[in-house]
């Protein structure tokens, strides 16, 4: 079976579109699209926390600033971190279009009178989006800060490519779990999914595949597979 209608469809959600292009902003309809996926998903998960709250424990009135925050923490969260290990400035330092894209969703995102509840019929289809968001994340975005660092040692480690994937794929949900963001409740510090029974089950393992895993599984030059075509996805 070929692949070819799939990654043409990839590339082309790749392409910026107006009216960004206009202003000489580069917004794809992937980005877009994305956006949308988490600020929506965001809103169930908060409104299914909130529906099986225990009416005993008392509960905060959230915010439109808190709900921001939760998003842009968990776009970024993980960035954060590993940006100052590799001594890379994290790309909201650099350009607000990505921050200012994700608050101007979850505004138009809070203000949808009704979502639908998170289910099979529905989580299924948005599969095939998570499926073109995660190949964005780790073959277009990630791999350039590690292959092309100034630093030898580290552009040719696989492992500093599994490490800085695993952490920005996963680091903003942490955070998030961790400080209870997604809670009715006010923040506190809590244990955080990833490391309760079976944690492992809610850490994005698509940062432990290729192509970060190959280089550590083959003790390959990560950069000969990432510059092929079908990894880079342009």
């Amino acid at each position: 079976m070929s692949l070819q209608p799939v990654v043409s469809i990839y590339r082309y959600a790749l392409e910026p579109i107006a009216p960004f292009t206009w202003f000489g902003i580069n917004v794809s309809s992937l980005d877009l699209v994305a956006a949308f996926r988490l600020c929506i998903a965001l809103r169930q998960i908060r409104e299914s926390l909130h529906a099986k709250h225990d009416k005993l424990t008392p509960t905060e009135q959230r915010s439109f600033l808190r709900n921001v925050c939760t998003t842009l923490t968990i776009v970024f969260g993980g960035e954060a971190i590993i940006g100052p290990l590799l001594g890379v400035s994290p790309s909201f330092m650099l350009s607000g279009v990505s921050p200012g894209t994700y608050i101007a969703i979850q505004t138009i995102v809070e203000y949808i009178p009704v979502l639908p509840s998170m289910s099979l019929n529905t989580e299924l289809p948005l599969s095939l989006v998570d499926g073109f968001t995660r190949a964005m994340l780790l073959c277009s975005l990630i791999p350039p800060a590690v292959v092309t660092h100034a630093s030898p040692v580290i552009a040719s480690s696989p492992w500093t490519l599994l490490l800085s994937s695993l952490v920005i794929a996963n680091g903003g949900f942490f955070i998030t779990n961790m400080f209870s963001f997604l809670e009715p409740t006010p923040l506190k510090l809590t244990t955080p999914a990833e490391l309760k029974p079976y944690g492992w089950t809610t850490t994005d393992l698509w940062a432990l595949c290729p192509p970060n895993a190959r280089p550590a599984i083959l003790g390959r030059d990560p950069r000969r597979d990432f510059n092929r075509p079908w990894w880079r996805g342009r």
